[in-house]
């Protein structure tokens, strides 16, 4: 199980890429407004909707990687959700500069780093 939940996690992780180097289209099950959290949520509902995937359980792999990485789990790359929604909630979120290097870093298969 912990096997699949990586793999799952990978492949948001290249497909969330490929749409920010797309120019973050506005196409299900991305969007520009929210975070890693939610845009994973909706991957999986629409990647694997009708399987026996319990969500919270790729939720948790996600959020155990930013718990590695010593980040907040709710606001890992911002400093509270005031930081957060002082990016364009509409049309910015995905613009952080943090969050898509820790895809990127993710992608490259680099190693998840301790923030301090």
């Amino acid at each position: 199980m912990e096997n699949e939940r990586k793999a799952v996690l990978m492949d948001f992780y290249k497909a969330y890429l490929d749409w920010f180097n797309r120019n973050a289209p506005e196409l299900k099950p991305f969007t520009k407004g929210t975070g890693l959290c939610h845009n994973f949520a909706e991957f999986i509902r629409s990647n694997y909707a009708g399987r026996n995937f319990h969500l919270k359980d790729f939720m948790i792999a996600l959020k155990d990687q930013f718990r590695e990485a010593n980040l907040d789990v709710e606001y890992p790359f911002n400093n509270g959700d005031d930081e957060f929604y002082s990016f364009d909630v509409d049309t910015g979120t995905h613009l952080n500069p943090a969050r898509i290097q820790w895809v990127r870093d993710r992608v490259d298969g680099k190693p998840i780093e301790v923030v301090k």
